[in-house]
């Protein structure tokens, strides 16, 4: 799995300096995929973390909901989430996750989800269905499980889509996809699946595309969609790679994104802060518009662990493990940001 070293390392040569601030990481939109993929499945993930930073508009980060524990500010400096959740495959902890998705939401954040996410056995989205059912595996089917009816062509999701094919080895393996149910109130279907009976004249394709804006009380824009986004990179039962699969996930999270507040952006007149240097190794630095501004300094590592409480500027990191971890900064009127930063 990729560090968000490469990232920065692209943010420092483009602005020919180890010092960056939160305008410049703003450029870029950050994305949590949340995984309960198992470790011979995680590729499936970082098959689509690839997708999204193909094109260097996306920051991408994955977290297991398999190995990993849920902590409190999780989702603190990202925009979008984006759930790949198997229904055969544990969640550590539902009930916290599903507390820090609806606080994500409440706060601005956007979302995401892929096939199983809503099925009965891991109700972790609240009140934010946009599309619902029993979600199950179609195998050996005699139907090409594709891009059927576009029912909105002019949504910004469908922008240059032109084909999308489901499963290249459909009549050997299964098509992961949800059937069935219904969607919220104010939700539209965008596009759908080609039919599976061709000689029903009643019958209409599920869903492939939903979307949904004014969402909650932040009025938040919401997706599903209603297929697997790993590639045929990873395997044939996968969408195929020639089809235009990654242009509706890049769509998505662009949607998504543009109708997500950013509330740390929107606080940080308040409480203005840079770190550097990012990745950092031996010391990290805090530099703050207002430095009497700054009460307490906490930095948890991935798992959720607090594993400095300092209160200073500068901060010996020398001995934390190399990995991904999340900085957060108290001021003195009590508010709080975070950062997310690699120790290497």
């Amino acid at each position: 799995m990729k560090t968000l070293l490469s990232y920065f390392q692209k943010t420092i040569l483009s602005i020919a300096t180890l010092f960056f601030s939160f305008s410049v990481l703003a450029q870029q939109t950050n994305v949590l995929i949340l995984a309960n993929l198992s470790d011979n499945t995680l590729n499936q993930a970082q098959n689509v973390e690839t997708q999204l930073e193909s094109t260097n508009e996306f920051n991408v980060d994955i977290f297991t909901l398999h190995d990993d524990t849920v902590f409190p500010g999780l989702f603190d400096s990202y925009d979008v989430a984006l759930l790949m959740v198997e229904s055969f495959e544990p969640i550590q902890d539902s009930f916290a996750l599903e507390q820090e998705l609806i606080s994500f939401m409440e706060n601005g954040g956007g979302l995401i989800t892929t096939p199983f996410v809503d099925i009965a056995s891991y109700p972790i989205l609240g009140i934010y269905r946009a599309y619902f059912s029993n979600s199950e595996y179609l195998g050996g089917a005699a139907f090409q499980p594709a891009l059927g009816d576009v029912l909105n062509p002019n949504h910004p999701i469908m922008n240059g889509v032109n084909s999308f094919d489901g499963n290249p080895d459909f009549m050997q393996t299964p098509v992961l996809r949800n059937q069935g149910g219904g969607i919220d109130n104010g939700a539209e279907i965008i596009a759908r699946w080609t039919i599976t009976d061709p000689q029903d004249p009643q019958e209409i394709g599920d869903p492939l595309i939903v979307a949904n804006e004014n969402v909650g009380p932040a009025n938040i824009r919401r997706v599903h969609l209603n297929f697997w986004p790993t590639s045929s990179d990873e395997g044939p039962q996968f969408w195929d790679v020639t089809t235009d699969g990654t242009t509706i996930l890049l769509n998505s999270v662009r949607w998504v994104a543009q109708g997500a507040l950013n509330v740390d952006e929107e606080k940080s007149d308040d409480l203005s802060f840079q770190i550097f240097p990012n990745p950092a190794t031996d010391l990290l630095t805090i530099n703050m518009t207002n430095k009497n501004d700054l009460k307490k300094v906490r930095i948890y590592n991935i798992q959720g662990q607090q594993v400095i409480d300092a209160t200073t500027p500068q901060i010996d990191i020398s001995n934390l493990q190399s990995g991904l971890y999340l900085i957060k900064v108290i001021g003195a009127s009590g508010d709080q940001h975070a950062r997310r930063f690699t120790k290497k």
